[in-house]
């Protein structure tokens, strides 16, 4: 016995086959995804904004160019080795096993990751709901406990704050029924994590960009600019969390508690909002693959 979906509705075409009918709360999704694209559209600079970019940019072109893409090859190497590494973590595959134990109650059809898209985009979302604020409340966890000024937490706080908001992205697509082993899905993962930390004046591009790799089933590597941008973005958030860390090692100076509790809640509610970005952009996008594919009858069978 499984649970009958209120908001999926089955008609037969001419040929005798079986599609699918869009319903009302998948429109209303729909539409709430359009604006929120609306919104990334329009988003323009402040004043600041652009004297802190322009500062930014300035120490990036002072950089000699063999330095700079030595150090651009690092950061790819690294990333693809940590895609692999959360891969085939046993907390990632207990994750996984845990999904899909959750699933099976809405529908006990369900067996394997790609089955959960027989669940309509409420349940689906609800899943991937449960997962994300798990992982914004560990962000925050991660952020304050960095905020003591104990050199560990300290030292870990980027490389731990960079795994766990990819490992969000990995359980995004696993939420809505896309398997991270896929190759195909792997590389979409990187790039959903370089389109949420771009800055916002890029990052409708990028997302235009993603719609159409889905929509063609097919993902190319970054060209010279675009490796740039994304390389220049997440040197600008790593130089953000080498700041905050030198406020919090200033603070850990002076014994007061008060000192102390404002190092925690800044240090905790600047990783909590890094990570409130990145899962709100990827949670948007797999929405929005998954009511395409609906809607063009496709189960992403490649």
């Amino acid at each position: 016995m499984f649970l009958i979906s209120p908001y999926v509705k089955i008609i037969f075409n001419n040929n005798g086959g079986v599609r699918m009918k869009r319903t009302s709360r998948e429109r209303i999704m729909l539409e709430e995804i359009l604006q929120w694209e609306q919104e990334l559209e329009k988003w323009s600079l402040t004043s600041a904004e652009r004297e802190n970019k322009q500062l930014l940019q300035n120490f990036f072109d002072s950089l000699p160019e063999d330095k700079y893409y030595k150090y651009m090859e690092f950061l790819d190497n690294g990333l693809f080795h940590l895609q692999g590494f959360i891969d085939r973590s046993y907390i990632q595959k207990s994750e996984r096993k845990r999904l899909l134990r959750t699933a099976s109650l809405l529908d006990e059809r369900i067996e394997e990751i790609q089955d959960l898209k027989m669940l309509n985009i409420d349940q689906l979302s609800y899943l991937a709901d449960e997962q994300l604020k798990k992982q914004r409340l560990y962000s925050f966890v991660q952020g304050a406990a960095s905020g003591t000024g104990n050199v560990l937490f300290v030292g870990t706080d980027i490389p731990l704050l960079i795994t766990l908001n990819f490992q969000s992205i990995h359980l995004t697509a696993l939420s809505y029924g896309y398997d991270c082993e896929d190759p195909f899905e792997m590389i979409l993962i990187l790039k959903v994590f370089h389109a949420a930390i771009v800055p916002k004046e890029h990052r409708f591009a990028a997302w235009e960009q993603l719609k159409e790799e889905v929509e063609t089933f097919e993902t190319a590597y970054y060209n010279e600019q675009s490796e740039k941008v994304l390389h220049n973005a997440l040197s600008a958030h790593l130089l953000q969390q080498i700041i905050k860390t030198m406020l919090i090692l200033s603070t850990k100076r002076h014994s007061s508690k008060k000192r102390s509790l404002f190092a925690m809640l800044l240090s905790g509610s600047f990783n909590y909002k890094f990570t409130a970005e990145v899962t709100d952009f990827a949670k948007r996008f797999y929405q929005y693959r998954f009511l395409m594919e609906e809607k063009g009858g496709k189960q992403n069978e490649r």
